[in-house]
């Protein structure tokens, strides 16, 4: 990796522990050179996927810890209710709940942003809200929780996250059937996160009013001229070609089953493409930090540094767990935001990355 890009992700891995207000920890096996955690997912279902791989930050034992009415989460740093009311809110009531909370002596409760609550979401876990219930948690519903996030397309509607499945979509913030799980403090190592995106407020305390979590370098990204473009926020490197760009032999420019997505990838590394034999096909976690929760991702990375960024659901090498293991995977769309799954059969676009050095 070039020289300038290897300074832009130390300055911006700096930045994170410097915005930490607790203790720093983390597996310190130095398997990864990414900011981006694990998605939990250990199973493997096919060579070269999630669960074979497990790249990202380790999550500590244990992941959470209870004490009072509150739960910390030992992988972000953040504070979490421990038995939120099961009454269900329209956005801006859900807002309010949250910021007029007092508990355990704490009075800067607040809705979470999309990174946030979405950092509770385990890959592996059949039922999300179930198996957080077994964590320190109780009461969580299988069902659609508010962000704070104002979804990028207009101001009447928010980023909901599902505690089921956990699935990302969005409601009209006048719709009254979501659930509300407030949270408090500032994210740490070893899995600080990051900003979203969104900057403009519609509501005191919504996302665009406060921007939790980390700043985004600028640049964010930087051409390594070489086919290559590393992610300064994550330590991500990425082909600059968003769309399955390789050799003749690798099928190029092509969408793909997940199957011939994780075979691409393979044939990536027996060429030893742009000189790297170590790409893999990105899990959920991964995929997803490319997303920008304040414009259209794919018209935004294209206005970047990379080039061919389809406005679709990219294949993740993230098997979904809430029902048919075998049949379905997760995808990113890069152009609506949503984050959903579809049968391994179906074709979508691929995007391969590795850890830089």
């Amino acid at each position: 990796m070039r020289t300038a890009s290897r300074l832009f992700w130390v300055v911006a891995c700096a930045a994170a522990l410097l915005a930490s207000c607790g203790p720093a920890g983390g597996d310190g096996d130095g398997d990864t050179t990414s900011n981006v955690p694990k998605t939990g997912q250990s199973a493997t279902y096919a060579d070269g996927d999630d669960g074979d791989l497990e790249a990202g930050i380790a999550w500590p034992a244990p992941r959470f810890s209870a004490s009072g009415s509150c739960v910390t989460d030992n992988l972000t740093g953040l504070m979490w209710v421990a038995s939120p009311d099961a009454t269900t809110r329209t956005w801006s009531a859900a807002l309010a709940h949250a910021n007029t909370l007092g508990l355990d002596g704490h009075d800067d409760w607040r809705l979470p942003n999309i990174n946030e609550l979405e950092s509770l979401v385990n890959a592996a876990a059949a039922d999300a809200a179930t198996w957080l219930n077994g964590q320190g948690f109780t009461g969580l519903q299988s069902n659609r929780y508010w962000t704070s996030t104002t979804y990028f397309n207009g101001t009447s509607t928010a980023a909901i996250v599902y505690l089921y499945d956990g699935s990302i979509g969005s409601n009209a913030k006048t719709f009254g059937g979501n659930y509300t799980l407030p949270v408090r403090g500032t994210t740490t190592a070893p899995a600080p996160l990051p900003r979203t995106g969104w900057s403009t407020m519609d509501l005191a305390g919504d996302d665009g009013d406060l921007r939790a979590g980390v700043a985004w370098p600028v640049p964010r990204f930087a051409d390594n001229l070489d086919g290559t473009v590393t992610d300064t926020l994550t330590g991500l490197m990425w082909t600059k070609d968003g769309n399955a760009p390789g050799p003749v032999a690798c099928d190029p420019g092509a969408a793909k089953t997940w199957q011939e997505a994780l075979d691409y990838v393979a044939c990536l590394n027996a060429n030893t493409y742009l000189g790297h034999g170590d790409w893999r096909l990105p899990n959920r976690n991964e995929l997803r930090s490319l997303v920008n929760y304040g414009d259209h991702s794919a018209d935004w990375l294209n206005a970047e540094e990379f080039t061919d960024v389809q406005g679709l659901g990219y294949w993740t090498s993230t098997t979904y767990a809430y029902n048919d293991l075998t049949s379905n995977a997760w995808f990113v769309d890069l152009g609506t935001i949503s984050v959903d799954y579809d049968v391994k059969a179906s074709s979508r676009p691929v995007w391969a990355v590795r850890s830089s050095e």
